[in-house]
């Protein structure tokens, strides 16, 4: 009788872990070469008994190898530094807030007037996670009604309003806007969403 598994650990949790596991393969096959290569030179300098010329030409092949592994290891460390700068983001966009509970707490704040066409969460290169909203209000004003309750929630270091556009959608007049709001703290947990 087969049963049938269910894994019942958040999906970001188990994205975390696969990307954990991909940095340390890349540690181990960094590590590996190194190894590969010190192994290479050790093994071609040991029969320096058997001739110098057979000595110099293998000793010219591992450093040709030398040379071509060295070309490798920047590319590989900037790979091995993206790959952990988005496992670091991960786990900090997985420490946030309950993000069900802040998408509630947004649809209270927009009310019916204001459709979000974009909800997006990225880290700054200073390690800030960042909440950009981008989306559509029916009655000028209403953006700012969004912007000034995200500042009271008193989660947020900073909200802005990036950009506000007139448009016509549909053939009615719609005001299209961008926010941006910076996490006050980046080890602070939400549980619940702040009353609008």
């Amino acid at each position: 009788m087969n049963v049938p598994t269910i894994n019942l650990l958040p999906r970001e949790t188990l994205v975390a872990r696969d990307r954990r596991r991909w940095v340390q393969r890349w540690a181990i096959v960094v590590v590996g070469c190194v190894v590969m290569v010190g192994v290479g030179v050790a093994g071609n300098l040991a029969p320096a008994m058997s001739g110098q010329d057979v000595v110099e030409r293998r000793l010219a092949t591992v450093r040709a190898r030398v040379r071509e592994i060295d070309g490798e290891i920047p590319a590989a460390r900037e790979q091995l530094a993206d790959v952990t700068r988005r496992l670091r983001a991960s786990e900090r966009v997985q420490l946030r807030p309950d993000w069900g509970a802040l998408l509630a707490y947004l649809d209270q704040l927009r009310g019916e007037d204001v459709v979000l066409e974009r909800v997006g969460v990225s880290e700054t290169p200073d390690g800030k996670i960042v909440l950009r909203l981008r989306g559509l209000s029916g009655v000028q004003g209403r953006e700012g009604t969004l912007v000034l309750g995200l500042e009271r929630s008193g989660l947020f270091e900073r909200t802005t309003l990036i950009k506000t556009q007139r448009i016509s959608v549909l053939g009615s007049d719609r005001i299209s806007f961008e926010v941006e709001s910076v996490f006050a703290d980046a080890g602070e947990v939400l549980v619940e969403a702040p009353a609008p």
